[in-house]
């Protein structure tokens, strides 16, 4: 497993892109980009939440000044730390299981601070931890977190010293390889000979320029390293050597233990004295922010306030094209209604009518009927007269002294 140590603002998060870049396997959850960070820190969230319940339950959070104390003599045997612990070998179980042969890293600035918990962690878990030192000047940390956390830069500094001092103490000589923040815009082959030597693979030159002109870009350097004095110029000096030579400089591990010493021995003081004048500059620094704030507040109160009346001004005129389509479709309703009605009536009447013609019809064919029966009766009496007026003038032929119109009109003859 691949640790990505150092302090906050150091570069961890450029090499821990570049490991990604060239092969490495990383959480599947990181800390997204922000205006501090564009291209993303890198930060396993996962092992950043458990990094903090552990800072917090010692009540140490990295940029306070108690964060500044050095860490209690019993907290690797205390049961924040066998949480911590419980907590990390189950992710990274499960993390190794999902990656299988490839290497995993992590970065975490914490780690810096609390690398006994992950040297317990590589000896319970059986697997090859393999950290890696990103070194920067105090100044440019310190002055980047200031702009960044609002951490004063005298604490940025202080914290800086502790942040390397612990990873002196309790790794070593067994550090990987040092990284220099500034050699990846002076020499970024240098940085990238060591990194993937570490990874153990073969990188084509043209492929690593073209990943190294994406990944280091001068905007991202925003903060030049000023050039620090007394302490911390000696221990920065020490650093670069370390990153030079890439072996440890045996005075720097006398002055990792003597700052231990001296943080041990203050501790006391430095709560009682500096701790007030730090939360006064908290607190100055949080009313600045507050300021801004409660400004930014009523900014978008009053973009609020003018979104509220145009939202008024829309539902009204929703609210009565509403009350207009109700009225139409009370009105389409109305005519719709008095339209059946009007159909029903010319039904009505339709029925009406059609029974009165069934009738007439009904009627005109018994006329029919009985105009054809007295039709016949007619032609049959006309027979009979026709035939008695034969029978009349053939008896007259006959009998002509005999007047037959005697027995039978003559209007009857024909």
């Amino acid at each position: 497993m691949l640790a990505v140590l150092g302090m906050h603002r150091s570069g961890t998060s450029l090499t821990a892109e570049m490991t990604r870049r060239f092969g490495a396997a990383t959480g599947q959850e990181l800390v997204p980009a922000d205006k501090h960070n564009p291209r993303g820190y890198g930060e396993d969230v996962n092992v950043i939440r458990i990094h903090d319940a552990l800072l917090a339950a010692l009540d140490r959070p990295w940029n306070t000044v108690r964060g500044t104390f050095p860490l209690p003599d019993s907290w690797t045997e205390g049961a924040e730390f066998e949480t911590a612990r419980a907590n990390l070998a189950v992710y990274l179980a499960s993390e190794f299981s999902r990656v299988g042969t490839n290497l995993w890293a992590v970065k975490d600035p914490r780690m810096s601070i609390l690398l006994p918990l992950w040297f317990r962690l590589a000896h319970d878990l059986d697997f090859e931890f393999l950290p890696v030192l990103c070194i920067r000047s105090p100044e440019a940390v310190a002055a980047s977190i200031e702009k960044r956390d609002s951490v004063p830069a005298d604490l940025g500094r202080l914290i800086w010293l502790q942040y390397n001092a612990a990873i002196v103490r309790e790794a070593g000589s067994r550090i990987k390889a040092v990284l220099d923040y500034d050699d990846w815009f002076i020499d970024p082959n240098r940085n990238l000979d060591l990194l993937t030597r570490i990874i153990d693979i073969t990188v084509d030159r043209e492929e690593a320029a073209k990943v190294v002109s994406e990944i280091v870009s001068s905007a991202s350097r925003h903060h030049a390293a000023g050039a620090p004095v007394g302490l911390f110029q000696e221990w920065w000096s020490l650093l670069q050597r370390w990153a030079r030579d890439q072996t440890l400089p045996a005075a720097l591990t006398h002055e990792a233990n003597a700052v231990r010493t001296f943080l041990v021995a203050f501790e006391p003081w430095r709560r009682a004295v500096t701790e007030q004048g730090y939360l006064m500059a908290m607190i100055d620094s949080r009313e600045t922010e507050r300021r801004e704030l409660v400004a930014a507040a009523d900014r978008n109160l009053k973009a609020y306030r003018t979104i509220e009346s145009e939202m008024a001004d829309v539902i009204a005129t929703a609210n009565r094209n509403l009350e207009a389509y109700r009225q139409i479709d009370a009105n389409a309703k109305a005519a719709d209604a008095k339209a059946k009605a009007e159909i029903g009536d010319l039904v009505a009447t339709a029925d009406r009518n059609l029974e009165a013609y069934r009738q007439v019809d009904s009627q005109l064919a018994l006329a029919k009927e009985a105009l054809a029966r007295v039709e016949r009766e007619r032609d049959e009496t006309l027979q009979c007269y026709n035939d008695l007026s034969r029978r009349h003038q053939a008896v007259m032929r006959r009998f002509g002294r005999f007047p037959f119109s005697l027995i039978m009109p003559a209007d009857a003859l024909g």
